[in-house]
């Protein structure tokens, strides 16, 4: 149809960009989607589907502003906490931690997403950026209760849980709590499944305990 010259308004590429996301095609989604909105067609669904394929391709700036546009035509509650943690992620990637941690916030302000540890852990890594070390240790702690899923969903993300304890570590370095820092950095070197992570701890704890090695 689209070779035929049938589409004036751009609803098919709009189609076919939504089946090229099905098949992670996402550069070709996005010129599909740019397309359309070209030909007319500025449903909310454009900004949605564009947000997707612009936080995978890595384009952060991109992902803000078409989140931004999504989220203000009311694209419907199905999409509004995606699109809010695609912003904080994106934040999170530019640097701009207060906005990420805001968003993280809001998130867990709603019921569905108020026991999910990932976000916990995430506004912990903003915060302990901004220096807020007591905050960023509880939700370290939160993250940990809650548990950090695994994209495949049969248990915690490892090696993410491996830069929770390493973290909580810092904040408990920062706090003056130097038992609760050297507990978290000896599971990071205990576990040993981040390599560069693991040196870091070693060395802390080095320094920590006054000798040598880390035992």
């Amino acid at each position: 149809l689209i070779e035929k010259g049938r589409d004036e308004n751009g609803y098919y590429y709009f189609m076919r960009a939504a089946c090229r996301i099905q098949n992670t095609e996402f550069e070709s989604s996005r010129d599909d989607l740019l397309e359309a909105l070209d030909r007319g067609y500025e449903e909310a669904y454009c900004y949605v589907y564009l947000t997707f394929c612009e936080y995978y391709l890595e384009d952060y700036e991109h992902v803000l502003s078409y989140a931004k546009e999504a989220l203000s035509r009311e694209p419907g509650d199905e999409y509004k906490g995606t699109l809010i943690y695609f912003q904080a992620l994106a934040n999170l990637n530019l640097g701009y931690f207060e906005e990420s941690a805001s968003c993280m916030t809001e998130l867990l302000d709603m019921k569905e997403y108020k026991e999910n540890g990932e976000l916990y852990y995430y506004r912990g890594v903003s915060e302990l950026t901004l220096e807020k070390y007591e905050e960023a240790y509880e939700d370290f702690n939160l993250a940990l209760k809650y548990g950090v899923p695994s994209d495949e969903g049969d248990g915690d993300d490892e090696n993410m849980k491996t830069m929770l304890y390493y973290n909580r570590g810092v904040a408990a370095l920062a706090l003056n709590r130097v038992d609760d820092a050297k507990s978290d950095l000896q599971k990071v070197v205990e576990r040993n499944n981040n390599a560069e992570l693991t040196e870091a701890s070693e060395e802390l704890l080095e320094i920590l305990n006054g000798q040598g090695t880390a035992r």
